[in-house]
């Protein structure tokens, strides 16, 4: 069956057609790890471009390296990126002190373990929300929009 090609409209847009707008972008992880070696790879990079000075101005190379630096500080303080930090935040998520117990299985093994043997391996999605609000019906009217 073929894709059905879009028809848009021409002219000037009415009210009535028109929405805020929103945009999602995400992407799968497996490895949070991977995600801040990516965000500490910018890092130096982004020194890099701030020496050159490549048509960016002082205050824009600030805020690119203030979000990766905000992102990976954050990612830190999330606390899944090692096995003992996982098991301490499944456990507290789960209103748990982190500790450990002892278990025996049918068979008269004994195992040793933690909130991090409950789980499998967590797995990561990274969302990006862009939203942009429509301007009031005086702007709007303004512009033309009927």
């Amino acid at each position: 069956m073929a894709n059905a090609k879009k028809t848009f409209k021409n002219g000037t847009p009415k009210a009535k057609d028109l929405k805020d707008y929103e945009s999602i972008i995400s992407f799968d992880l497996n490895s949070i790890d991977n995600f801040q070696k990516v965000l500490s790879s910018a890092v130096p990079e982004i020194g890099r471009q701030m020496a050159k000075n490549n048509g960016w101005s002082a205050e824009t190379h600030m805020k690119v390296l203030n979000i990766a630096t905000s992102l990976s500080s954050a990612l830190d303080e999330v606390g899944v990126n090692s096995y003992h930090k996982q098991a301490r935040e499944f456990a507290e998520y789960n209103e748990y002190e982190s500790n450990s117990w002892n278990a025996t299985d049918k068979c008269g093994n004994e195992t040793r373990n933690d909130f991090q043997d409950l789980y499998e391996n967590a797995e990561y999605e990274i969302i990006i929300r862009a939203t942009a609000k429509l301007k009031d019906r005086n702007e709007l009217s303004k512009r033309g929009v009927k």
